[in-house]
């Protein structure tokens, strides 16, 4: 008989797993805060490459910047 390797098994389970945020609703509030904050600090980089600096896009992601400085300023982040 051929036994299995045992990190087939182990590869088997990782990749069997999911990595798709199915609701973001079941974050605990602080942990969701911080998760879009990264996202929004990934969409401002990847904005301010892809285009004009004074675009609304842009405008708009700083605002989000500025308000984040602002709340996190507040003391219950």
């Amino acid at each position: 008989m051929l036994e299995e390797n045992v990190y087939v098994r182990v590869m088997q389970k990782l990749y069997g797993k999911s990595l798709i945020l199915e609701s973001p609703d079941e974050f605990h509030p602080v942990l969701r805060f911080y998760f879009t904050d990264a996202i929004a600090h990934i969409d401002y980089t990847i904005g301010i490459l892809a285009y004009n600096l004074m675009s609304p896009k842009n405008i708009m992601s700083m605002e989000y910047m500025r308000w984040r400085l602002d709340e996190e300023k507040v003391g219950d982040r």
